[in-house]
């Protein structure tokens, strides 16, 4: 089933970086309780790559998975 995911009106950046002493760069988004789009990148010289991408979501919010059931 296909769902469209509201941004709640509530999008930040937190936890977005250029690079610490811990952390290669990264741009993360939270939209909403529960959601998450995050971009990961890799250095070489001065070119950056993406390493990964990740998206986390909440099927608890039944507002926007009416039909999520635990598996």
């Amino acid at each position: 089933k296909t769902v469209t995911i509201s941004d709640h009106g509530t999008v930040t950046y937190n936890g977005s970086i250029c690079v610490d002493d811990q952390n290669g760069p990264k741009i993360a988004v939270q939209f909403g309780p529960g959601f998450s789009w995050i971009a990961n990148f890799t250095k070489a010289a001065s070119t950056y790559s993406i390493d990964s991408v990740s998206f986390s979501y909440n099927t608890g919010d039944n507002t926007t998975f009416p039909d999520a059931e635990d598996k």
